[in-house]
């Protein structure tokens, strides 16, 4: 894939989805429920060699709104957004699943998307997201990708991207890709990047 030191690159690498979501009953007036975690940020250099942290912080919290943005105004989910009681989890899946499940089901929430960025250095990081299914605490569908630019414009396509890819596992997925699709096309045509998905 041919990039150019002007043209950044956003690679995902997408885990195919293991089960579609079952499809809303007729009759019923609201989509499943879903909370947001906040996204976590896990820093891999040494502590004293670590720098932009209180940018990376605001980086978090941008991506985590913007997945936010994208799953309520999709229409396959109702979003739970109640502040911080919805978007703050005690600890992070991958140090403690079962707090993730526990704090989803005591918010109503039939699904949980949980999300987490790895930064190697300012221009080497590593995005992924999760879509959980609460009763049956199974992971319904995984995307990951690489960020080769460290800046807002990258991280809000990476959530982008994330996001189509996360939406895909449900039945009406054309329309809500489409729509996902619009979004990345205009962030990477506002913001000259390429994404690559």
């Amino acid at each position: 894939m041919p990039t150019t030191a002007a043209a950044a690159c956003v690679l995902a690498l997408t885990v195919p989805a293991r089960r579609a979501l079952a499809a809303p009953q007729p009759g019923t007036a609201r989509s499943p429920t879903v909370v947001v975690a906040d996204f976590d940020l896990v820093d891999l250099a040494p502590e004293g060699e670590r720098y932009d942290v209180e940018q990376d912080k605001a980086r978090a919290r941008l991506i985590s709104r913007e997945v936010r943005r994208l799953v309520a105004n999709s229409g396959a989910f109702t979003l739970l957004d109640r502040g911080r009681t919805d978007e703050a989890p005690p600890l992070d899946f991958r140090s403690c699943p079962a707090c993730i499940w526990d704090w989803a089901k005591a918010r109503g929430a039939a699904f949980v998307i949980v999300g987490a960025v790895e930064k190697e250095s300012r221009l080497i990081l590593w995005a992924q997201m999760s879509l959980l299914d609460v009763a049956r605490q199974s992971v319904m569908s995984e995307s990951s990708l690489s960020i080769r630019d460290d800046t807002d414009e990258m991280w809000k396509a990476a959530a982008s991207a994330l996001t189509r890819q996360i939406l895909s596992a449900i039945p009406h997925r054309s329309a809500v890709s489409r729509h996902l699709r619009d979004s990345v096309d205009d962030v990477a045509q506002s913001s000259r990047l390429k994404i690559y998905l």
